[in-house]
């Protein structure tokens, strides 16, 4: 299936287009409570998740993307700009 490629500004026209609900913030570091709810078990169960909901239903690494509420970025990325509501 081919798809029509989106533009440069097309996140700048949604957020226009979608202000009343969505806003632009700035990341925050992880807090000390994310940090603990860190631990072996809660891996497992993540990774039971993602092979269920992901691997099982065979979709493609390109077709993910990085919109999780966890709040556990992948790597020590410093502030980054965010939507939410």
């Amino acid at each position: 299936m081919e798809c029509e490629k989106v533009g440069e500004s097309w996140v700048g026209i949604f957020l226009d287009r979608h202000h009343e609900i969505l806003q632009t913030h700035w990341s925050k570091p992880l807090d000390t409570q994310c940090v603990q709810a860190i631990n072996p078990e809660a891996k497992k169960k993540w990774f039971e998740i993602v092979k269920k909901y992901i691997v099982d239903l065979g979709i493609l690494p390109e077709n993910l993307y990085g919109m999780d509420e966890t709040g556990c970025p992948l790597s020590d990325q410093g502030t980054q700009r965010v939507v939410g509501g």
